[in-house]
């Protein structure tokens, strides 16, 4: 069907959950949707979101909502819990033969943070479409997650001098800047994109990085507001504007905005973490520990930051 107004909406919004220096997608779609419609109204394709682990039954669940308030019959699959939807939109088990096929099979792996085989997929599908952004940026997003910052930073500059319009790729570029600790490129990066569509969260995410590394915790805390208002579900925006309460010294606002984080995603360990330290500062030893301990056993074994949290921990047993 013709590509309506409200699916380039959705779509960018389920694209664009992005937690800490994660890039968002959605403006990659919704920037080929627009394309299309300026050709002359071409039948456009609707592709799977490629969205992040913690807000894929998000996206969905916004998919129909969005939708059936728009439309006046709602469809078939409205009530359809999130995963049987992710199924029902999946691709055929068959080998993907095309440039969409291979892109869309890509982000059912980076769902699933199967990386190798998304930046795979993605790599067939600039084998058969060299020209076209949208692969280009893909890649380089699953490249930022793999903590690959010179790939992802080689692939999202292609991805620009293909289509400069294509604020996903700011963003992807932005975040393997942050990856490199070049802070001022990141910042300039990320504003391109927000320039390029200031309705997209991720953007504003990785510049809140940036800006606390530069200790311009105002501007940070600025950025932490306006993605919590583009996108109230992405736990990590919560977590991140946790750890800016915590610098300012507002420790009850810390511990809330970690429980708020806790509550959309309780896998990850950075909320766990956050709101203990604000417990320990109000006083609340036995629920830091509590905290602390779960954060601790979330890490990965690799994490630099355990034997940080070693020492707090050691701390509060013998305090409590």
């Amino acid at each position: 069907p013709e590509t309506p107004a409200w699916l380039a909406r959705v779509v960018e919004r389920a694209l664009s959950k992005d937690p800490g220096a994660r890039p968002a997608n959605g403006a990659q779609l919704a920037s080929c949707l627009e394309k299309r419609e300026r050709a002359g109204g071409k039948r456009a394709l609707v592709l799977v979101p490629i969205v992040l682990v913690a807000a894929a039954a998000a996206a969905f669940v916004l998919f129909f909502e969005e939708r059936r308030d728009e439309e006046r019959t709602p469809p078939s699959t409205a009530s359809t819990p999130p995963a049987a939807a992710v199924s029902s939109l999946a691709p055929p088990a068959s080998e993907p033969t095309t440039a969409f096929g291979f892109v869309q099979r890509a982000g059912l792996h980076f769902e699933k943070r199967r990386l190798d085989a998304a930046i795979a997929d993605c790599t067939r599908a600039i084998d058969l479409e060299p020209e076209n952004a949208l692969p280009w940026s893909f890649r380089a997003n699953a490249k930022v997650f793999k903590g690959d910052a010179l790939g992802a930073l080689a692939d999202a500059d292609r991805a620009i001098q293909l289509d400069a319009r294509l604020s996903g790729a700011w963003a992807n570029r932005a975040s393997a800047h942050y990856l490199r600790g070049e802070l001022d490129l990141a910042r300039a990066d990320a504003a391109r994109a927000i320039e390029l569509d200031p309705r997209l969260p991720g953007p504003y995410g990785t510049r809140c990085l940036v800006f606390l590394q530069m200790g311009e915790t105002a501007a940070a805390l600025a950025d932490a507001n306006r993605e919590i208002e583009l996108d109230p579900r992405n736990a990590d925006a919560w977590s991140r504007r946790g750890d800016i309460d915590f610098l300012q010294g507002d420790y009850a606002a810390s511990a809330d905005d970690n429980r708020r984080a806790l509550e959309l995603d309780p896998t990850r360990p950075e909320p766990w973490v956050g709101r203990a330290l604000a417990r320990e500062k109000l006083g609340d030893r036995v629920g830091a520990l509590a905290d602390l301990e779960h954060g601790y056993e979330l890490m990965p074994a690799d994490a630099k930051e355990r034997p940080m949290i070693e020492s707090v921990l050691a701390r509060l047993r013998r305090r409590s």
